[in-house]
């Protein structure tokens, strides 16, 4: 059974399923875990999203102001891009089942994105003192959808599209109700008024 394989930025194909295995089949070859180790960490490393972040880190810690030009091309790219990749998430969904993926790992997945991170967050907002409404931002970010993200992610490594799609389509569901929550959770707590 072949797995489709896609092409990263540079026109390298990408096929981490294929990684994964050879790696836990050969576990004990040293040779095969340094191999795997330095395709992997090559890939991560030398992704355009990476290098980018590298680049705007650089940029900023330069203190050089940034051009206008540039400010306007990039301003009017990034309205035009984000419509764009939601219809390609709608087309992505759309092609998929509603549900396909087993109940218990949709259930993991919302414990995880729903629950679990905004109360790491709260965790976080105590430990920092980050009180009032700031912490309540911090909290209730955490429990919005990344459904842009998981789709950009599960297409471009080919990581398994269906529990992704499924993800997706639920999370968008179930995250009216979790926002409520938190947000009276988050009402209720004196240390965020």
């Amino acid at each position: 059974m072949s797995e489709k394989s896609n092409q990263d930025d540079f026109g390298e194909d990408i096929d981490f399923s294929k990684y994964i295995s050879d790696f836990e089949e050969n576990l004990h070859s040293k040779f095969n875990k340094n191999k795997f180790t330095k395709i992997l960490l090559r890939k991560i490393f030398l992704n355009a999203y990476m290098i980018s972040i590298l680049l705007g880190i650089i940029y900023s810690l330069t203190g050089l102001p940034f051009p206008t030009l540039l400010n306007n091309i990039l301003e009017s790219l990034s309205g035009a891009v984000f419509p764009l990749a939601l219809i390609s998430l709608g087309l992505f969904a759309a092609e998929k089942k509603i549900i396909d993926c087993s109940w218990k790992q949709l259930i993991i997945y919302y414990f995880m994105r729903m629950i679990f991170s905004p109360a790491v967050a709260l965790l976080v907002a105590f430990i920092l003192g980050i009180k009032g409404e700031e912490g309540q931002i911090l909290v209730i970010t955490f429990c919005l959808p990344l459904a842009l993200m998981s789709y950009i992610l599960s297409t471009q490594y080919n990581l398994s599209p269906g529990i992704y799609s499924t993800q997706i389509i639920i999370q968008n569901f179930l995250m009216i109700p979790s926002f409520f929550l938190w947000f009276a959770i988050l009402r209720s707590i004196p240390f965020f008024s």
